[in-house]
């Protein structure tokens, strides 16, 4: 936003020594006042969540995304001389679509035996599929049949799950329903080409016009996208000053000479101050990837590894000490964090679907007229699994393990820089702190002499040969330290700190063999499931530790409270908010929080100091105020009925809400598609 005249001479008198006095006044602060979504245009599908389209890095919600159509599908395809070929009938609608509008995505299978067709269809359908951009191409003869051939330089000795689709253009036309302006508006509109193949040609032009109160309508944009294959795609923006008018119509138009099944408009967004709100607070949640808490200096850690979350975020706010995640996997976790829910109620655990009915954190702040963006290291925070859902930007940036974190944190410093007269919701998630752990050049050297690991450093009955990955390990955590402080330092600087909550926490912890297993996902120990959860902003005590054990489903419902945003309409929530702990009531102390992890019917439940794990095998219990280590289980057959009781009543409620948050419609029986990019930090995460 440019400074108003004011506002400017102001700043010259100032400078110049002749103001009396030179204390600025509090910046106007713009709310989304509205979003053209889907809803808002004439005849256009509304999708429970979407639609979304990415284009490049970055995803954004459009009005209408290109309608993909089911070409073929063909399992268990064994190459041939680095080659498989597929004969297949294409269906009338999309016969005479040019190439670039065809999308293959492949399975590889290490092995060739045959298998049933249930279940390679559920193997095919289950699993990651790739998208392949390029080595392909579809052989067309008049009658409408065709021949897939498929470029093979993989390995020999596999089998290939194949499904070609097809993108249909998208209308060359929308138009809204009539909606009024307020005053001093702006406009901002975003549009580009996504989904088109490597190496593909198209040259299209976009133009919009505004029409009110019957009056002519105004050309706001008009420009021309060319994509040849060579430049990367990106978006495009424009920004216009409106005056307040009433009964507005927007057309948004594309035309091209050719096939452009990827142009897209992104939503627009009316922004204007809110003169009658007081309520300007943003939120800032940092997620450091499998980052014990108890590897924290502040909570007690031996080893400075966190200096300035200690003293600029524990020190200046509200700390849960005694905070479990859901389960000890990156996606799953997540997706409680954001929507409240236990693993079991969520609909398909780690996962939302266009067509699933519960509601995520950032949809909920969009709709309360917060700016919503999302800087991630994509892999299972990935927009492909759901998590780019109620975000107005949100960018996946693949990472060399190297340099993990900084990029993160360095998107989330300019958004600061372009937002700061906006209120927002800003999530940054990094792997920094992940397997495999990989400090930059200036942490090498820390705890690296032979006292490292003598009293007050790390536990000594970690075992010897897991000791040199835990020293690497400390030493991300402290590089992460240094970049959480230079975004807290940029948002002082910017005069955002007083009105922006921070949030740090993560999603699950790392074992470094205290119970014989290394990493994260298979044991329900403290070392997996224990995170922090610090809250530092307007309204939120300083210097306060709570140790009543709460859980990152807690998380959704606390920020709602604290910015006073009604909940979901249905009862969604699981967590329980944790704003009365902060204002100094108590949290109940038996309140059962339960997780789950990845074994043959593995559930757990914390209920104060008691802790019960349970699998299909074998159950225990553990008192965490006598035994903090979980070193002397108890298997007495009485656990397993107070274990069965509480997670027979869980089961019940959360059948219920899988049920009620499900789709609306059945969602499509096809494998979750990805690209080369998040296939390799998958991969490099140990995901695939």
């Amino acid at each position: 936003m440019q400074p108003s005249a004011a506002i400017r001479a102001l700043a010259a008198l100032c400078i110049t020594g002749l103001a009396g006095a030179c204390t600025p006044e509090p910046p106007v602060i713009e709310h989304v006042q509205m979003r053209l979504a889907p809803h808002a245009f004439v005849d256009v599908p509304l999708p429970r969540h979407g639609p979304v389209a990415q284009i490049g890095d970055e995803a954004r919600p459009v009005v209408v995304a290109p309608e993909q159509v089911l070409v073929t599908e063909a399992f268990g395809i064994v190459p041939e001389n680095g080659r498989a070929r597929v004969e297949l009938a294409l269906p009338e609608e999309v016969a005479s679509l040019p190439p670039s509008a065809f999308v293959l995505t492949v399975q590889e299978l290490p092995f060739t035996q045959p298998l049933a067709d249930d279940v390679m269809a559920k193997v095919a359908r289950e699993n990651f599929a790739l998208r392949r951009d390029h080595g392909w191409r579809l052989e067309r003869s008049r009658e409408g049949s065709a021949v897939l051939d498929l470029e093979h330089d993989g390995d020999e000795g596999v089998q290939l799950n194949l499904t070609l689709s097809a993108l249909l253009p998208t209308r060359r036309k929308l138009v809204t329903t009539p909606f009024d302006l307020p005053a001093a508006a702006r406009l901002e509109l975003g549009y580009g080409l996504a989904g088109s193949r490597t190496g593909a040609s198209t040259d299209v032009e976009f133009s919009a016009h505004l029409a009110c109160n019957e009056a002519g309508a105004r050309e706001l944009v008009r420009d021309r996208v060319h994509l040849d294959g060579a430049t990367p795609a990106s978006w495009h923006d424009a920004h216009v000053d409106l005056d307040a008018d009433t009964g507005c119509r927007l057309s948004l138009e594309y035309a091209t000479d050719g096939h452009a099944p990827g142009a897209v408009w992104s939503v627009p967004r009316i922004l204007a101050p809110d003169a009658g709100s007081a309520a300007d607070t943003n939120v800032i949640l940092i997620s450091l990837d499998t980052l014990r808490s108890d590897h924290l200096s502040g909570l007690g850690y031996g080893r400075p590894t966190s200096p300035i979350i200690d003293e600029e975020l524990i020190a200046l706010g509200t700390t849960f000490t005694d905070t479990s995640s859901t389960f000890p996997q990156t996606d799953v976790s997540h997706l409680s964090i954001f929507t409240g829910l236990y693993p079991d109620a969520q609909p398909k655990r780690g996962r939302v679907g266009a067509s699933d009915r519960v509601v995520m954190l950032a949809e909920l702040l969009r709709d309360a007229g917060l700016e919503t963006a999302a800087y991630t290291e994509d892999a299972l925070v990935s927009g492909a699994f759901g998590f780019w859902f109620g975000f107005d930007q949100f960018t996946e940036r693949s990472f060399a393990h190297a340099d993990r974190g900084r990029p993160t944190i360095e998107d989330g410093i300019r958004f600061l820089r372009g937002h700061r007269d906006r209120r927002f919701f800003l999530f940054l998630h990094t792997y920094k702190t992940h397997d495999p752990y990989v400090p930059g050049p200036a942490y090498d050297a820390l705890w690296s002499d032979e006292d490292a690991w003598r009293e007050g450093g790390p536990a000594p009955w970690i075992p010897e040969k897991h000791r040199e990955i835990l020293d690497r390990y400390d030493r991300t955590i402290r590089e992460a330290d240094d970049l959480v402080g230079e975004l807290l330092v940029a948002l002082d600087e910017l005069g955002l700190e007083d009105r922006t909550i921070v949030v740090v926490t993560s999603d699950h912890g790392e074992a470094f063999g205290e119970h014989g297993l290394t990493g994260h996902g298979f044991t329900p120990h403290q070392e997996a499931l224990d995170v922090p959860l610090v809250f530092r902003g307007p309204g939120i005590p300083a210097g306060r530790r709570i140790d009543t054990p709460v859980s990152i489903a807690d998380l959704t419902p606390t920020l709602l409270e604290l910015l006073a945003v009604a909940p979901p309409e249905h009862e969604q929530l699981q967590g329980v908010s944790l704003a009365p702990a902060m204002a100094g009531r108590p949290l109940p102390e038996d309140r059962s929080l339960y997780f789950s992890w990845l074994r043959p019917d593995a559930y757990g439940v914390r209920r104060g100091d008691e802790k019960y794990h349970r699998t299909e095998k074998a159950h225990e219990a553990f008192d965490l105020a006598k035994d903090p280590f979980e070193w002397q289980p108890d298997r007495d057959d009485r656990v397993r009925a107070e274990i069965d009781r509480l997670l027979a009543e869980h089961e019940t409620q959360s059948a219920r809400l899988r049920d009620e948050l499900g789709p609306t419609a059945p969602a499509p029986d096809t494998a979750p598609a990805i690209d080369k990019r998040l296939e390799q930090s998958l991969e490099a995460l140990g995901y695939l």
